[in-house]
């Protein structure tokens, strides 16, 4: 730790840690032990993705060259330890939901929501977020869609009311739903279809909604991964349906047995084969 940044009475002061700021690493490390074994999956010991060569240039993905090779390595033991203290007091909500006997429904949605708040935080609060210094606030770890290394990297107060505190995420998530809500409260119910394009059905549709393939430009099914990882752990036994879709350690990729997936040109889907990604 070089500096911490506070509020000071004309806008952000700097200074430097005291020996109890960096005595509290050390501290989080011990706490993470307890706080894994109450985790479903535990720690996130999920490999990071490498990616292929592209056409227009390298890999998006450079962390695993400097040893980030597990989703768990992107954070630092205060970082792990906040997610998952987070997510076990979300995943508290809907025992105490079943408790108060509402219905199946509002459980799985309001945990949907509560889910997403806590991703909201993973995505500020990685050792991949740096500092805005023209701002002076905290980046997110997507500023692109890449997982590139940095250098340098700030780490917030999770329980803070400041940029990318899990306060902020609650407050952006309940101003979506509240959007949406309003934008479809004279509309029908929606039949949802979830199917591949290689087998979708025949019969008539209003809208077909797919994650955009961009060609070979956004490996999307990887990049979610640093979501998925923390929705798994967090929402698994809400539901069969949720338990079913996150089943698998990491998001759905290019089935080749199957011929199906995400339809992107990447040649690590294949082996490495460019050639063969490029026919695909």
């Amino acid at each position: 730790m070089t500096a911490v940044i506070v509020d000071g009475q004309r806008g952000k002061d700097y200074r430097l840690a005291t020996d109890i700021e960096v005595m509290v690493e050390t501290e989080a490390e011990q706490a993470l032990v307890s706080a894994s074994s109450s985790m479903p999956f535990g720690i996130p010991v999920e490999p990071v993705p490498k990616g292929g060569s592209r056409a227009s240039g390298g890999s998006p993905f450079t962390v695993h060259l400097y040893g980030l090779d597990e989703w768990r390595k992107l954070f630092t033991s205060r970082q792990l330890l906040a997610a998952m203290t987070f997510a076990r007091h979300t995943r508290a909500a809907a025992d105490v939901m079943r408790v108060e006997g509402y219905p199946s429904e509002w459980i799985e949605a309001t945990m949907g929501y509560l889910a997403i708040c806590v991703d909201r935080l993973v995505d500020y609060n990685s050792s991949v977020c740096n500092w805005d210094p023209n701002g002076e606030y905290i980046t997110h770890t997507f500023q692109r869609c890449a997982l590139p290394i940095k250098w340098d990297f700030s780490e917030i107060n999770p329980i803070s009311d400041t940029t990318g505190g899990y306060i902020g995420g609650i407050d952006w998530a309940s101003r979506y739903i509240t959007h949406a809500l309003s934008a479809c409260a004279e509309s029908a119910p929606p039949r949802l279809l979830v199917a591949s394009a290689m087998g979708i059905e025949t019969e008539p549709v209003d809208v077909i909604l797919t994650d955009p393939p961009y060609y070979d430009a956004i490996p999307y099914s990887d990049l979610m991964d640093v979501f998925f990882v923390w929705l798994r752990r967090t929402l698994n036994g809400v539901s069969m349906t949720i338990d079913a879709v996150t089943r698998e350690p990491l998001a759905p990729k290019w089935d080749a047995r199957a011929n199906d997936g995400e339809l992107i040109d990447d040649p690590s889907r294949f082996g490495g084969d460019k050639a063969l990604s490029g026919n695909k």
